[in-house]
């Protein structure tokens, strides 16, 4: 465990090392990209479950439901561009091994979420692996509007990234 204090010094946190690996690297993701290591994926590619989905949701949703404000954040502005990544992961859904059941989404791990119950966001965070991450061009670039981030997101810094410009690294 270890244990730090925000900027002001005032409390003290607790984290618990969670380990969640997978067995393999899929051979997809093991091509060398440029930070941040965002690329364009085809169709069948951008959504997946593995032998890490039980272990890895069990952690998302924890963290969700303890800690939304470290891994949710969405502008305004995102509100059609999550309903429009919700429809289509959706319609994904069911070759990926959940089922549909009303507003029941059956998850591959015998978890049940309904869709009424959050938002669309926090729906995607609470049933698929994946991270989010909502650019929308603003102007002459590429602006973060919303993102459901797990992995490399470090805590505290969506205020440094809330509505600014894509870059091309994740360290500044």
């Amino acid at each position: 465990m270890s244990f730090f204090a925000d900027k002001a010094g005032a409390t003290a946190h607790i984290c618990a090392m969670v380990e969640v690996l997978h067995k393999a690297m899929p051979q997809d993701l093991q091509a060398t990209n440029p930070l941040p290591g965002m690329r364009p994926l085809k169709d069948g590619q951008w959504l997946r479950v593995d032998e890490a989905y039980a272990s890895q949701m069990a952690y998302r949703r924890r963290l969700i439901a303890e800690r939304r404000d470290d891994v949710l954040w969405q502008s305004d502005a995102a509100c059609a561009a999550i309903a429009e990544l919700f429809d289509r992961v959706q319609e994904k859904l069911p070759s990926l091994g959940f089922g549909r059941a009303g507003h029941q989404i059956h998850c591959p791990d015998g978890v049940v979420i309904d869709d009424q119950q959050d938002g669309a966001l926090a729906i995607l965070g609470k049933t698929l692996q994946e991270d989010f991450c909502i650019l929308q061009k603003q102007g002459d670039e590429h602006v973060l509007t919303a993102a459901a981030s797990f992995a490399f997101q470090p805590v505290g810094r969506w205020p440094k990234k809330q509505g600014g410009p894509c870059q091309t690294s994740t360290h500044r």
